[in-house]
């Protein structure tokens, strides 16, 4: 098959999802696919394009842009990982010229007809406004599904949650390029951009949770809120609460690898890269609140706290206090468990299969559902049936806004 992966490219952008499209391209073409990468671009830089098996485009972030690129390439299907920004006028685009498009859920806001990440505190108006314009946008763009023809998801619990006939569940692929990391003593580690859905504030707190251990705190990201720039300040602040910064990917993989575990204290997102390079090389995970699909409860590959900050803490002051011979012992469990959960072969297995699933259609009208919450309808009634949805969704939304849920 001829396949076009879109999004922006890790070469320009340091970010999870685009490290898995990086991973899947390279995947579908060692298995003899025809892959073309349309690096969506946000600024004007020409950059050099790196070494890699498949074939690269950059674009300007423009629906238009986007779909001519790939009706220039005439490709079977499009795997399109850039949460819904520009699905609307993409899919519709695609849809016209035959050419199907596979959605990679990759958040919960994804399959969210409102946006559940929290509100940003202590803003002012202007900020509110762009708040709500931004969730009204994210709402508004629910309706592009009506046109996507498949849904990969990287976790079982997403499936059935938007209207779209075809659903597989498509794992992340495990990064096994790594880099050492050496630090001088024993540490936890925590992984991702400092801003307020990854509740940082609780970084102090869990410092002083090991420091009776002689256990360090490793926070390793790109600090995007201002705001939290103090817990990261002058050693007096936390003598064991160290910033090591925003690390190559191989070097975080070697970060983890060598962690007594990795502390989450994230609301509720997709699939973290995180977990599964920490659970491939037997690292634990204690979460507060935060277990997709419930792997951590179901195959003991860490603890889920729900959200009490208390049990939090406590589980990990005792996993920092772990002796070697039971931290080794578990180390080997987790692994076993994580190289038969997230086989990189069964994963582009599922993946190739919806591919030509869906390149097999063959149609320019919009993609058909199975019956999820609803029989299928005629393709004349549709736009009636979106109106009403929305419709009635109006009040649920007004509500939101007015409680900031």
């Amino acid at each position: 098959m001829r396949v076009a992966v879109v999004n922006q490219h890790p070469s320009d952008v340091v970010g999870g999802s685009e490290l898995q499209c990086d991973l899947v391209a390279r995947a579908l073409a060692s298995r003899g696919h025809d892959v073309h990468y349309l690096a969506v671009t946000r600024d004007h830089v020409r950059r050099p394009d790196p070494a890699v098996p498949y074939a690269i485009h950059r674009v300007p972030t423009q629906a238009e842009e986007i779909v001519q690129a790939c009706a220039k390439l005439n490709v079977d299907a499009v795997y399109w990982r850039m949460n819904r920004l520009l699905l609307p006028p993409v899919v519709k685009g695609l849809a016209a010229h035959h050419i199907p498009l596979v959605f990679a859920i990759a958040d919960s806001d994804d399959v969210a007809r409102w946006r559940r990440s929290p509100w940003p505190r202590g803003v002012g108006p202007r900020d509110l406004v762009h708040e709500l314009r931004v969730r009204i946008s994210h709402r508004r763009s629910w309706a592009a599904f009506r046109w996507v023809a498949g849904i990969a998801s990287q976790r079982a619990d997403f499936i059935g949650r938007v209207p779209v006939a075809q659903q597989r569940v498509v794992r992340n692929l495990m990064v096994t390029e790594e880099a050492p990391f050496a630090w001088p003593r024993p540490y936890v580690a925590w992984v991702g951009r400092l801003q307020q859905r990854k509740r940082p504030e609780l970084l102090p707190a869990i410092a002083d949770a090991v420091a009776p251990f002689g256990v360090d705190v490793l926070v390793a990201g790109q600090v995007r809120e201002d705001r939290y720039r103090s817990l990261l300040g002058p050693p007096t602040v936390r003598s064991n609460l160290h910033h090591v910064g925003v690390l190559p990917q191989a070097q975080v993989v070697g970060l983890l690898r060598s962690a007594r575990a990795l502390v989450m204290t994230a609301h509720e997102e997709g699939f973290a890269n995180v977990l599964l390079q920490s659970w491939w090389h037997g690292t634990p995970t204690v979460s507060l609140g935060y277990d997709p699909d419930g792997l951590m409860a179901r195959s003991e590959l860490g603890t889920n706290c729900g959200d009490d900050t208390d049990l939090f803490l406590e589980r990990v002051a005792e996993v920092a206090a772990l002796e070697d011979e039971a931290r080794s012992a578990r180390r080997v469990a987790i692994r076993d468990v994580a190289r038969t959960e997230f086989d990189e072969e069964r994963t582009i297995a599922a993946l190739e299969d919806l591919l030509r699933s869906v390149g097999q259609r063959g149609e320019g009208q919009p993609a058909r559902r199975s019956a999820i919450g609803r029989p299928v309808l005629p393709a004349e009634l549709e736009p009636a049936w979106w109106a009403f949805l929305d419709c009635c969704d109006v009040l649920e939304g007004g509500r939101r806004v007015l409680l900031g849920v």
